[in-house]
């Protein structure tokens, strides 16, 4: 890829994608992180949607047996605001009712679980805007800090092929130093396709994988080169990244939206 291009790819990434914090379910005040993940904006029928890893939200579920425990986290996304008229130096947006798998049925009680989730937005989510954070390359900046982020178009979602070349990116190597959020840029690319195997597609990264180097990017999207998404990010192993496949959030976003809709709607008896 050209770095022209590449520096599209790059913009185009960081302006749907989130940083998300995850706090234990009594933290109702956001004051202690026990995590951090990754997602990003969608619009599925023009309805607002944050997605994400299904682990970043049931961290429990996925430590050995992949059975559901009952046990919700919360997540917020990070807004990138800063020195606003309330004097709050990070704004985060704490979000809840997610879709995933098991609310519509897409498993059996045996099959493994669908690491995928996605929250329908609502209009107290948008109380502050959601910016982009600065990412340089090199020393150049590629995507300035303070622009307001976009929703992606949900009819970009795609399966990969062998013929193209893949790219993730966010942020890693999280910290909290008194009220600071700490972290690093992670911009991976050059990224091949390997298959699938039981629900993830399975990708390849020409380099060594220094797992600490991509904690932090659970739910990131994965883009092809011409800018669609396949899937978003599920763990790395060895130099193998697992990717859970897009379609399953289209479905849930369905879901969603039919939900809402029915609400809406209510059946006159």
């Amino acid at each position: 890829m050209d770095e022209l291009r590449y520096f599209e790819l790059v913009r185009l990434q960081s302006l749907v994608y989130c940083q998300l914090y995850i706090f234990m379910p009594e933290d109702k005040e956001l004051l202690n992180p026990i995590g951090f993940g990754s997602g990003f904006l969608a619009d599925y029928k023009g309805k607002p949607f944050l997605i994400t890893a299904d682990h970043v939200l049931h961290r429990d579920d996925y430590e050995n047996t992949e059975i559901r425990t009952g046990n919700e986290y919360i997540i917020a996304i990070v807004n990138n605001v800063n020195n606003i008229d309330d004097n709050i130096s990070t704004v985060l947006t704490p979000l809840s009712e997610f879709y995933y798998a098991e609310r519509i049925n897409l498993t059996n009680a045996n099959e493994d679980l669908i690491d995928i989730s996605v929250c329908l937005l609502k209009n107290i989510n948008f109380k502050y805007p959601f910016l982009t954070h600065e990412i340089s390359v090199y020393g150049n900046i590629i995507q300035p800090a303070g622009i307001e982020k976009q929703f992606y178009d949900t009819s970009q979602f795609t399966e990969p092929t062998n013929e193209q070349k893949y790219s993730i990116c966010g942020v890693v190597r999280n910290d909290i130093v008194g009220i600071k959020g700490i972290r690093t840029n992670a911009l991976y690319s050059n990224i091949s396709y390997n298959g699938a195997a039981r629900n993830y597609f399975v990708f390849e990264y020409p380099d060594e994988i220094i797992e600490d180097d991509w904690v932090g990017l659970s739910g990131a999207p994965m883009f092809d080169y011409e800018g669609n998404i396949v899937g978003v990010g599920h763990r790395v192993l060895g130099n193998g990244i697992w990717v859970t496949p897009i379609k399953y959030a289209k479905m849930l976003m369905e879901s969603a939206v039919t939900n809402l809709s029915l609400n809406e709607h209510p059946t006159k008896l």
